[in-house]
């Protein structure tokens, strides 16, 4: 393990049982109002002060999973409803049952778990055979909160409850799942009461020379991010090992009138190319949004009527992967004709025509040179989401990790293409998965990336050498993370900044487990494992954190724990 001397900072996964603040003064606390906190997904954000001692403090049974990321709005001003008139500091957190509930924090602090409301949007799937065990499947991503318009935006998937659809989960030993068609829904709601303000289903009315976008082949687990009134949500497989015929998508909506849509394959004659990091589509302050994608497939997966009930759809137009590089004219690469796996694109909107009809368009691209072979060992980029960094002595970058292991720099003013990337290094034993995160201390430039195997964590230092960004580890944890671990979120405390984790393996027996580490150093502070009232209980695949207040919450697969911030030591 290696770490830099010269940084005042604490990295620290905590649980905190006793209330005692510390001396220094708190702070207000920042509203984190999308995943990550910010439209660029830097994943930071300014606590409101710390507690002496660590330990978790409250578990909130709501009997579903959270899958998405808690959002917070503090000293929030009820004007209407039940709490009209009062200010509270306000948790918002979703479930895969379809129901959206919102806390106040003063009243978790003191133990008690009533929500302030609670709202269904809509029955959810039974699917068992999905990427997102086990069912139900409502809501899997992160809301956005929009509090000028006094709103939140959820999007989860409604089962239309026709029964007429089943299949039989990878095991075969649960018996048959039951389960109807679906329909993905956006939903506005009323931050005072909850209430359906309006709502949309997503609906793809079709266009020459695309696929068309179908509800029941894919997932929608990237968080949802809100850019100029418009809200992007990404697509990827939904079966597991991505059976069935279903493409990758980007979808724009406009949070004004949310029938009026835009739909981004990410594949056209390919099948596949879809995007399910945690952190979704990452904004750029011009607008363009930044996504990652999984990898390629060219032939329908036929698993047969008795495993995935996969509709019938038009095959890729090539019988395999091999047929397809060798019918690439010389010259041209996948991205060129639209097929965007394994890829980083920048997307823009665009309003054509009279009435004006939203488009999306591919602005640029970057795929690595050696993408055929990583395509045939399902080494996807489509594991990570772009972190967007701000500008460093006029260069501005982003980081991207991949199955395989690698982390890549790349310049997002001019991504490439089919060029090199600034910088690639193979980072972990196993894939880099999740959501970097980004923190700015002075002139220092902290990026932290999780992945799984060895070292679990790696801090670097972003720096500009001659002119060419680059990324120096500072440190790492030197643990083998779980499989399905989550993405490393950072609280910053006053002159110190706490780094949260959780490893998770996907045995949904078994606890995922809460890591700190300090971040100027990289020793391990706090460990949930070590002592029966800091557990955290089973979680559910990449799981998401959150922060409110002096506190993080993390979503389980029952409900949210609730763990209070220390000062890192």
């Amino acid at each position: 393990m290696r770490a830099g001397a010269n940084l005042a900072l604490a990295v620290i996964f905590t649980t905190c049982a006793m209330l005692v603040p510390v001396a220094s003064a708190a702070t207000r606390a920042q509203a984190c109002l999308t995943y990550g906190c910010d439209p660029a997904r830097h994943a930071s954000f300014e606590a409101g002060g710390t507690f002496a001692s660590p330990g978790k403090y409250l578990d909130v049974a709501l009997g579903a999973a959270v899958r998405g990321a808690p959002l917070f709005l503090p000293d929030w001003k009820f004007k209407q409803g039940p709490h009209a008139g009062e200010t509270r500091n306000l948790l918002l957190v979703t479930t895969s049952a379809n129901r959206v509930y919102a806390f106040a924090e003063e009243s978790l602090l003191r133990g008690k778990r009533t929500p302030l409301w609670s709202r269904s949007v809509g029955t959810p799937s039974e699917n068992g055979c999905s990427n997102l065990p086990p069912p139900p499947i409502g809501i899997s991503s992160t809301p956005v909160l929009d509090p000028a318009r006094r709103l939140a935006f959820v999007l989860a998937m409604v089962d239309d409850g026709s029964r007429s659809l089943r299949c039989f989960d990878v095991s075969r030993k649960s018996g048959a799942h039951i389960y109807g068609r679906a329909t993905y829904y956006i939903d506005a709601l009323d931050l005072d009461t909850g209430a359906i303000v309006a709502r949309a289903p997503l609906d793809d009315r079709g266009r020459a020379h695309r696929p068309t976008f179908d509800a029941n082949l894919v997932d929608q687990r990237g968080g949802l991010n809100l850019v100029n009134g418009w809200l992007y949500a990404v697509f990827g497989g939904l079966y597991y090992h991505d059976l069935c015929a279903y493409h990758g998508w980007v979808v724009a909506i406009d949070s004004h009138r949310l029938a009026r849509q835009a739909f981004f394959p990410l594949t056209r004659r390919l099948l596949g190319g879809g995007a399910w990091g945690p952190g979704g589509a990452a904004a750029a302050s011009d607008g363009t949004v930044y996504v990652a994608t999984g990898g390629a497939s060219t032939s329908r997966d036929r698993p047969g009527p008795d495993r995935v009930p996969c509709e019938p759809a038009r095959a890729a137009d090539y019988a395999d992967r091999a047929t397809y590089w060798a019918r690439l004219p010389a010259g041209i690469h996948p991205g060129d004709q639209g097929e965007f796996f394994l890829s980083v694109v920048r997307l823009g909107l665009e309003l054509r025509g009279s009435p004006p009809t939203p488009e999306l368009r591919a602005l640029d691209w970057f795929q690595p040179e050696d993408a055929e072979s990583l395509n045939a060992g399902d080494f996807e980029l489509g594991s990570s989401s772009p972190l967007l960094i701000p500008p460093v002595d006029g260069r501005a970058t982003l980081v991207v990790g991949a199955k395989d292991g690698s982390v890549f720099l790349l310049d997002r003013r001019k991504l490439g293409r089919w060029s090199p990337a600034l910088e690639r290094i193979k980072a972990f034993a196993a894939g880099a998965k999740g959501a970097p995160a980004y923190l700015r201390i002075g002139n220092e430039h902290l990026v932290f990336v999780s992945g799984s195997g060895m070292p679990g964590l790696i801090c670097y230092e972003l720096e500009v050498k001659n002119g060419s960004p680059t990324l120096v580890e500072r440190w790492n944890a030197g643990a083998a993370f779980g499989k399905y671990s989550g993405s490393p979120m950072v609280a910053k405390t006053g002159r110190s900044a706490t780094v949260w984790i959780v490893d998770a393996g996907g045995d949904f027996s078994k606890p995922g487990v809460l890591r700190a580490y300090n971040a100027a150093n990289g020793k391990l502070l706090f460990d949930s494992s070590r002592r029966s009232s800091d557990d955290l209980g089973p979680v559910p695949r990449f799981p998401n954190l959150g922060f409110r207040g002096r506190s993080v919450i993390v979503g389980t697969m029952k409900g949210f724990a609730c763990y209070r911030l220390a000062a890192g030591k």
